[in-house]
């Protein structure tokens, strides 16, 4: 094949000449028919059925509130694991901290529990409970002793 051909295969197809095709004329008459309707002030055919959209968050969660809950209990589990990381440090200071574990752990079951069942703010203040018990029982068990 040559250059010559492939050019030619490229070149945009013509404009068609003559009189227009039957659907140019319909499409026509339907744009005539809206600006004669806008201009003489009565709308078009509109659809009655369709209702405004509402809200979208189809949850109406205090989300910013209990993620700030969420944050708080993961910045104790980070202290709290630094403070087990650090030489010397005493147990018995940890104990008031693993004390705020455990009440973090019950106040997100709380906050979970009234979220949807489908919800990734609950899932995600399951997981942060369920961590924040676990250390405090592994640390008042003894595990770290």
């Amino acid at each position: 094949m040559k250059i010559e051909d492939l050019l030619w295969l490229h070149q945009p197809p013509a404009a068609p000449s003559g009189r227009p095709s039957a659907g140019d004329e319909k499409f026509a008459d339907c744009l005539k028919e809206a600006l004669n309707s806008a201009q003489s002030g009565q709308p078009g055919q509109v659809s009655e059925s369709l209702e405004p959209i509402g809200e979208i968050n189809p949850f109406n969660e205090p989300a910013p509130a209990l993620a700030e809950l969420a944050d708080a209990a993961l910045a104790r589990l980070e202290i709290f694991q630094s403070s087990l990381a650090r030489e010397g440090t005493s147990l018995k200071k940890m104990a008031p901290l693993v004390q705020k574990l455990a009440d973090d752990s019950r106040q997100l079951m709380d906050a979970a529990q009234g979220l949807p069942e489908g919800s990734p703010l609950r899932q995600i203040l399951e997981e942060t409970a369920a961590l924040a018990y676990v250390e405090a029982v592994k640390f008042n068990r003894g595990d770290y002793i």
